[in-house]
C-alpha cells in the first residue's frame, strides 16, 4: 500500500507515557507528507500536516445518515478501525492516545504502540512546528467550510 492506502495503519508512540507522540504515525505517515526536507518534495507542496485534534477529527462525521460510515463523502473511503488523534485522555490514563472509531461515532483510547488509521490536516496545532520544519502560519481551510483541510 501507499502512504496514502486506506488499510494502512500506525502506531501514535513507540512506549506508554511518551508525549509528544513518536511513533510510525509521526516518523513515517507524517514524516513522508511533509517531505523531510523541502517544500518541494512535501505532499501537494505544503508541509504543515499534522494529527487532528479530536474536535477537528469528529467535524467530518455527518449528524444523521443511513449508512456507516457517517463521514462527508469528501474524506472518503474509510478503514474499519479508529482514528488516532493528536491528543491523550485527559482524564484516565494520560498515558494513552485518544482516538476516534467512524463507524459509531466513539471515542476511545489505546496503547500508544496500537496500530490505528491515521488522518492528517493542515495548520496551527500541536504537532505543526514539531513534525515539519517549514509549517505554515496560516492554516488552511476547506472552502465554504471553515473546516480543516483533511485527507
Amino acid at each position: 500500500y501507499g502512504i496514502h492506502h486506506v488499510h494502512d495503519v500506525y502506531s501514535w508512540g513507540t512506549s506508554g507515557g511518551l508525549w509528544p507522540a513518536n511513533g510510525t504515525a509521526v516518523t513515517q505517515f507524517l514524516a513522508t507528507l511533509n517531505g523531510g526536507g523541502g517544500i518541494a518534495s512535501c505532499f501537494s507542496q505544503v508541509c504543515d500536516w499534522r494529527l487532528p485534534t479530536l474536535e477537528e477529527l469528529s467535524s467530518i462525521l455527518q449528524e444523521s445518515c443511513s449508512t456507516s460510515p457517517c463521514i462527508d463523502a469528501l474524506f472518503g473511503p474509510n478503514g474499519a478501525q479508529p482514528y488516532w488523534t493528536s491528543e491523550k485522555h485527559a482524564n484516565i490514563d494520560h498515558t494513552k492516545p485518544l482516538n476516534l472509531n467512524v463507524f459509531t461515532n466513539d471515542v476511545g483510547s489505546a496503547l500508544p504502540t496500537t496500530q490505528l488509521h491515521v488522518r492528517a490536516v493542515r495548520g496551527h496545532g500541536r504537532f505543526a512546528r514539531q513534525s515539519s520544519p517549514c509549517a505554515s502560519s496560516i492554516p488552511e481551510t476547506r472552502p465554504g467550510s471553515g473546516l480543516p483541510r483533511g485527507f
